[in-house]
């Protein structure tokens, strides 16, 4: 007689719930995890002062128990959700996976903060329920979007991160809000049903697209409380003819492992932090661009070759961009701005970089184009995200640099908190690259993690 296999929900529900030990049991996870709490941080606090974060905020009734950090007024916890969500993606600086491309800090991050407020929570067991929501997102998206042909979700007309958002964000609250492995398992078959948000959007501040992180934590919140007050779902929502994978692959399954505590196959050190605030499509591109050799005479021409999804996300011919919004997804000129400068495309640099004469005539000579090659190797390599960078000099010599993946991969845990801080300090300006890191290497030695977070300098600056 053969025993029935235990639905992935039911293995899924038992890693959320895991002991704090056994999710934080590998090499350099509570590091790696405390890099993650500062960007997300800094990411959500600078994305709630963006126009978009003022619409949503303007559409919300006062009155609650909960606070959308930084904002100071309490709201309702859905609501509350919808805000935090809001001002994590609101400028597309949230870190992203190579295999889900899901922009995992939008959903986690926020979800911590809502899930801190439930009860108290030390410093180290939140950066246990940040490890299980970064694991949970990247192995949901990386599932859907990650095979061969890799993007195939997103091709489609998806967004992974309003689809695989809802279940990250119930993994971080069940677990918070000590939930079983049953109504753990219950309340991620209820999110398979709540995702949803497509890829078609404009250059605009205030863009569709830059609400649908919140949605999906609102949508998380109602899921959690209904599967607790009795809302049952297909236990196994995931696999069943018409359910999660079936209704939205379009592809291979991504070849990643299910999260199992204590077992080798994490997938948070898979998701790359972005330096620069644009699309994730364009990440390696500019890391070679800004690679390139110097050379005393004038450009020619550029030529990034990336692969065949990279084009369709971020390729197109577009006018000269006039504003913040239209910049940072052009790419011709986001390649002349880091050729330029040399500097990381932070939110400053970009916006300055509209008023650069030398920038504008570099923009005119940048083309992308497609390369089978790189199609042929992003599909084959998990691990990859390759762009090449071709630039042909007046005096007739060329060089070229090729990079298989962004400089972030190949970051330890603790240059990812380093570059964590640099960019918290770029965007804020506040504190020290030396002092946030100090403090934020001690996360696993706070009493309560929303103590130190509500009064915290990155939330003031704000």
């Amino acid at each position: 007689m053969t025993s029935e296999p235990i639905p992935e929900l039911t293995i899924l529900a038992e890693y959320c719930v895991a002991p704090d030990d056994a999710i934080l049991g590998a090499p350099d996870e509570e590091r790696w995890a405390c890099a993650r709490l500062l960007d997300g941080l800094a990411v959500l606090s600078h994305g709630s002062r963006t126009p978009v974060a003022a619409v949503a905020r303007s559409t919300l009734p006062t009155g609650g128990d909960v606070l959308a950090w930084p904002d100071p007024g309490p709201l309702r916890a859905d609501d509350a959700a919808f805000q935090l969500g809001v001002s994590a993606f609101a400028e597309n600086y949230a870190d992203t996976g190579l295999g889900s491309v899901a922009h995992v800090n939008s959903i986690v991050v926020p979800a911590l903060l809502l899930a801190a407020q439930r009860r108290p929570l030390s410093g180290r067991a939140a950066l246990a329920a940040l490890v299980v929501g970064y694991n949970v997102m990247e192995w949901v998206g990386g599932t859907l979007n990650g095979g061969r042909p890799r993007m195939a979700h997103q091709l489609r007309g998806f967004r992974p991160t309003p689809s695989a958002g809802p279940l990250a964000a119930v993994a971080v609250l069940a677990r918070v809000t000590g939930c079983s492995v049953a109504e753990t398992a219950n309340a991620l078959a209820l999110a398979c049903s709540q995702g949803g948000g497509l890829r078609p959007s404009t250059a605009s501040p205030t863009s569709a697209i830059r609400i649908q992180s919140g949605e999906a934590l609102r949508r998380a919140v109602h899921t959690l409380d209904l599967a607790r007050a009795g809302i049952v779902a297909h236990p196994d929502m995931l696999r069943c003819p018409g359910g999660f994978f079936p209704a939205y692959a379009f592809s291979e399954p991504g070849p990643y492992p299910i999260p199992v505590a204590g077992e080798p196959g994490d997938l948070m050190t898979r998701v790359s932090m972005k330096l620069e605030c644009t699309p994730h499509t364009l990440v390696t591109m500019l890391d070679a661009a800004r690679a390139m050799p110097d050379h005393p005479g004038e450009v020619e021409s550029v030529t990034v070759r990336v692969p065949a999804q990279h084009n369709v996300i971020s390729g197109g011919d577009k006018a000269y961009p006039t504003t913040f919004a239209e910049a940072v997804g052009h790419v011709p000129y986001c390649i002349a701005l880091a050729m330029c400068t040399g500097s990381h495309l932070f939110p400053q640099v970009i916006s300055d970089g509209l008023a650069d004469a030398a920038v504008r005539e570099l923009t005119g000579r940048v083309r992308l184009v497609v390369e089978d090659r790189l199609t042929a190797l992003f599909d084959d390599d998990p691990a990859s995200w390759p762009a090449v960078v071709e630039v042909r000099w007046a005096d007739g010599t060329a060089d070229v640099v090729e990079m298989k993946a962004p400089e972030t991969t190949q970051w330890t845990a603790d240059e990812a908190l380093e570059h964590a801080a640099l960019k918290a300090v770029a965007l804020l300006g506040v504190g020290t690259v030396g002092g946030l890191v100090a403090e934020f290497a001690g996360v696993p030695g706070w009493p309560d993690l929303w103590t130190a977070v509500r009064g915290h300098a990155l939330g003031g600056a704000a």
